[in-house]
């Protein structure tokens, strides 16, 4: 067990105010896997809980400043209720971290919140991995971010950012416009017979834009229902033939 002046808290993830930890290699190992979970597994939605003056357990790693409880609202002690492709991640991230990382998701009475150190905190396998971790192990600690630009100013695009949104743009056309403009098309030829308007130098050829369909007798759809509406006597139809009007 240890006092809070044995600990150091920060602040690694927005959800996680000052989390306190034991200083030295426990508080480098328990903030990575902060921020590997919110990063890699799911983002932290809660306070995270670190050390502790007292607790329930009377052996508990959280009075040591060994542990953390990482979305306590949801995920109750001695119930599995974590879904099972966040088991999954949870699993592959304690991989990585190895023997010095444990997770209470695998005791028999789970407690599928909970992690800790899984060795003794003077166990030469924690502080090395807390000095790969500090090496950029995972890529969780390295370099600051870069500045963001000033406010009101745009940074410029990278070559790879630009081909990405002009590959978006030929993707957009060719899966969502070019069956439209076929549609397009198809309909032009059920109401001209032709798909496409002929306009060579820019001057439209009408007989081979609107050549009509050979079901029709040559006609357009309009031109065959003015045919028929001259010959049934329809008061203002006109023959497309010969021009003359009822």
């Amino acid at each position: 067990m240890i006092t809070s002046a044995g600990t150091v808290a920060v602040e690694v993830v927005p959800a996680a105010k000052r989390v306190g930890f034991r200083a030295g290699p426990v508080a480098t190992i328990m903030n990575a896997w902060i921020i590997y979970y919110d990063r890699h597994i799911e983002r932290i939605r809660s306070q995270v809980w670190g050390h502790s003056n007292d607790n329930d357990v009377a052996n508990s790693n959280h009075m040591s400043g060994t542990a953390a409880d990482i979305h306590a609202p949801w995920y109750g002690m001695g119930v599995r209720n974590m879904p099972a492709p966040i088991v999954a991640k949870v699993e592959d991230g304690m991989r990585k971290f190895g023997p010095a990382l444990y997770w209470g998701g695998w005791w028999n009475y789970p407690d599928q919140m909970h992690y800790q150190i899984g060795l003794p905190p003077t166990d030469p396998r924690v502080q090395q991995l807390a000095d790969r971790l500090d090496a950029g192990y995972l890529g969780i600690y390295g370099p600051a971010p870069a500045t963001p630009p000033a406010p009101g100013k745009d940074a410029p695009m990278s070559a790879a950012e630009v081909n990405e949104i002009k590959k978006y743009i030929a993707d957009y056309i060719t899966g969502f416009v070019g069956p439209i403009g076929s549609d397009v098309k198809d309909v032009r030829y059920q109401l001209t017979g032709s798909r496409d308007l002929v306009a060579p130098g820019g001057k439209i050829n009408e007989q081979a834009s609107y050549p009509g369909l050979d079901m029709l007798g040559g006609l357009t759809p309009v031109e065959a229902l003015a045919a028929l509406g001259y010959r049934a006597g329809i008061t203002g139809f006109i023959d497309p033939i010969t021009g003359a009007r009822r």
